[in-house]
């Protein structure tokens, strides 16, 4: 499936398409699905994400990921980002399949999380 959030015009469209036009529905559309509701789309406004704070256990110690595991988690969601983003904008998304972005995603993120 291809991300056309961006594209759309329509906020009843589909987030995402079959990257092949002749992939119709027995309404004769192409192929699409959308996210879950209150989701939003790339184009508006978003809040800024807020890591969960953890809770707390007794005697003090924290339950949860540590602030290095939160860091690497914000990471790892930037890169995927920015991959998405770079195809996106070279107009390549219809090139590569999930398993080649998630290798993408990967090789980026290890090389940012090591320097």
């Amino acid at each position: 499936m291809l991300d056309v959030r961006g594209q759309k015009q329509n906020p009843k469209a589909p987030d995402f398409q079959c990257p092949d036009a002749n992939c119709l529905n027995d309404k004769g559309y192409r192929t699409g699905a959308w996210l879950p509701k209150g989701k939003v789309s790339p184009g508006a406004t978003q809040p800024p994400i807020v890591p969960p704070v953890a809770p707390q256990a007794q005697g003090g110690a924290s339950i949860g990921p540590s602030p290095r595991d939160t860091l690497l988690i914000e990471l790892y969601w930037d890169s995927f980002d920015r991959v998405l983003q770079g195809l996106k904008t070279r107009s390549m998304s219809q090139g590569f399949n999930d398993q080649q972005i998630a290798a993408c995603v990967a090789t980026l993120y290890i090389q940012r999380a090591r320097g």
